[in-house]
C-alpha cells in the first residue's frame, strides 16, 4: 500500500528543497555581482589615492577613471535595487557604513578621494588636464558654477620672495571680481628660500586672513613664482620610453634626485615629432606646502606655478612659431620659451626687478636692455631668429612703476583683452590694484580657465 501522505510530503519537501536552493543561487549570484562591482570601484579608489600620495598630480587618465566611477556607482545602484526587487532581498535598516579601503598612515589621499566624491555631483569637471598646467606641484581640480548657487568664490594665495598675497575673489555672471588684496611679510623662520619651515605658523596665518574675511566657503587658487620651477623638453626618439628615473632625465633637474619631483606630457610636434615636456621642482618644497594646505583644510582648486596658463593662454591667442613669457620677479628672472606649441624651455636670470626700482624709467630701461640681450643670446644659441615679442608679467615687473603702455621695444604686458571679464570691487583701492596688476591678471586667468 503506498503512503500518499508520506510520497505528498516528500514532494513537497523536495520542491521546498528545489526553491530555496534556485533562491540561493540567485543570492549567491546576486552578491558576487555586487561584491565585483565594489571591487571595481574600491581598486580604482585605491589606485588613484596611491598615485596622489605617491606622485603629487592627477592626469587625464585619472579623469577618466572617476568618470567611470561616477558610472559604476549609478549602475552598482540600479543593479542592487533591481535585484532586490526582483528577489525580495531586504537590507538590514540604517546599515552602518565601514570603508573597506585601506590607505597608508599618511592620510592624504583618503582626503581627497573623500573629497571628490563628497563633491562628484557638484563639479562639472574634476581634473585639469596636465596638458594645460604641464605640472605634478599641483592638486588640479576644474571648478565649475553649480546651478543653485548664484557666484562661486575663490580665495588667492600667491607666495614668492618672503611676500604672502591673499586675495579674495567672487565670479559671478561671467566677472571676475577682485574684493580685497592682502599683503604680509613672511620671515625666513615660517618659510626659507622655498621650503616652508614651519607649517604650523604659516598655516594659521592663512587660517586667521580666511577667518576674518569669512572665506570658508571658497575655493583655493594657490601659485607659486616660475622660480619654484624648471621646464625641459626631450624628443621622445632621443630617449625612448619616458621614465622618472631615467639618468638622462634626472641629470637636466637642478635638485639632488631624490628631491626631485617632477611632471611630464608628451606633445605632438609637426611632421608626428614628438616630445616631452618636463616640469622639475623641489620636492621638499612641494610636499611643505601640501602640509600647509592639509591643515588650511579647504578644497583646493589649483596648486601650481603662475606662468603655465598664462603660456597656454597666449599659445592659443597667438599664431607663432614661438612664444616668449617672461615672469619677472623681484630678485629673478625666468624666461619661458614654448615653440611650436610644442616644446617648452625655461631659463632662470640670476636679476629681477628690485634693483631697477625708479620713480622714472631710467633704471627700468637698463633692466630691460639686460633682459633683451639675454633672450637674444638664447635664441642665437639654438638658431632661431630673435624678433618675437616678448611678453612680461610679475611682482619684479609691478614694483618698478613702469606705466602700463610704456614698456621697450619689443616687450608687451599680457594682453588686456584676454582678461576682459576682471573687474575690482568698489571698495578695493585702485592705486593698490594697479601695484599688483600682474597678480590680478593671472588669478583672473586661472579663474576663467577653471570655469570654462
Amino acid at each position: 500500500m503506498i503512503n500518499i501522505y508520506k510520497s505528498s510530503t516528500q514532494k513537497l519537501s523536495e520542491i521546498k528543497t528545489s526553491i530555496v536552493s534556485k533562491y540561493l543561487a540567485k543570492k549567491n549570484t546576486l552578491n558576487l555581482k555586487l561584491k565585483n562591482y565594489k571591487d571595481d570601484i574600491i581598486s580604482k579608489l585605491k589606485s588613484i589615492a596611491s598615485k596622489k600620495e605617491k606622485n603629487n598630480y592627477f592626469d587625464s587618465k585619472d579623469r577618466n577613471i572617476i568618470n567611470r566611477i561616477k558610472s559604476s556607482i549609478k549602475e552598482y545602484k540600479a543593479f542592487m535595487i533591481k535585484s532586490l526587487n526582483n528577489y525580495n532581498i531586504k537590507p538590514r535598516n540604517k546599515p552602518k557604513q565601514k570603508s573597506k579601503i585601506s590607505f597608508r598612515k599618511d592620510n592624504r589621499g583618503k582626503k581627497y578621494i573623500k573629497y571628490i566624491l563628497g563633491n562628484i555631483n557638484h563639479y562639472r569637471r574634476s581634473f585639469v588636464n596636465k596638458a594645460n598646467l604641464f605640472t605634478r606641484a599641483n592638486f588640479n581640480k576644474k571648478i565649475a558654477s553649480s546651478k543653485n548657487e548664484s557666484s562661486e568664490k575663490f580665495t588667492g594665495i600667491y607666495y614668492g620672495e618672503h611676500e604672502l598675497f591673499i586675495i579674495p575673489i567672487e565670479y559671478s555672471e561671467s566677472i571676475t571680481k577682485f574684493l580685497k588684496i592682502i599683503k604680509i611679510d613672511i620671515p625666513t623662520e615660517v618659510i626659507g628660500d622655498s621650503k616652508v619651515e614651519n607649517i604650523n605658523e604659516l598655516s594659521n596665518i592663512i587660517d586667521n586672513v580666511i577667518t576674518v574675511l569669512n572665506l570658508e566657503d571658497s575655493a583655493l587658487i594657490v601659485l607659486l613664482p616660475s622660480s619654484n620651477f624648471t621646464a625641459r623638453s626631450f624628443k621622445e626618439d632621443e630617449i625612448g620610453i619616458f621614465a622618472e628615473t631615467s639618468t638622462s632625465v634626472l641629470s637636466k633637474s637642478p635638485f639632488l634626485p631624490n628631491n626631485t619631483i617632477m611632471s611630464y606630457y608628451k606633445a605632438l610636434g609637426k611632421n608626428f615629432n614628438a616630445f616631452y615636456r618636463v616640469i622639475y621642482a623641489e620636492k621638499e618644497a612641494i610636499t611643505s606646502w601640501e602640509k600647509v594646505l592639509e591643515d588650511v583644510n579647504l578644497p583646493v582648486a589649483t596648486f601650481s606655478s603662475s606662468a603655465f596658463n598664462i603660456i597656454k593662454t597666449l599659445s592659443e591667442d597667438i599664431k607663432e612659431e614661438m612664444v616668449i613669457v617672461t615672469d619677472i620677479e623681484k630678485t629673478t628672472t625666468t624666461i619661458y620659451l614654448q615653440i611650436r606649441k610644442c616644446e617648452l624651455f625655461s631659463t632662470r636670470l640670476p636679476f629681477g626687478g628690485a634693483l631697477y626700482t625708479s620713480n622714472d624709467n631710467s633704471l627700468s630701461d637698463m633692466y630691460f636692455l639686460r633682459l633683451a640681450n639675454s633672450i637674444k643670446q638664447i635664441l642665437e644659441n639654438n638658431s632661431y631668429r630673435s624678433d618675437y615679442k616678448t611678453f612680461v608679467y610679475g611682482t619684479g615687473l609691478d614694483s618698478m612703476n613702469i606705466a602700463k603702455n610704456t614698456l621697450p621695444e619689443g616687450f608687451s604686458r599680457i594682453p588686456d583683452y584676454l582678461f576682459k571679464k576682471n573687474m575690482l570691487d568698489d571698495e578695493l583701492d585702485r592705486a593698490l590694484a594697479n601695484k599688483y596688476q600682474s597678480l590680478l591678471s593671472i588669478f583672473g586667468n586661472y579663474v576663467e580657465e577653471l570655469l570654462k
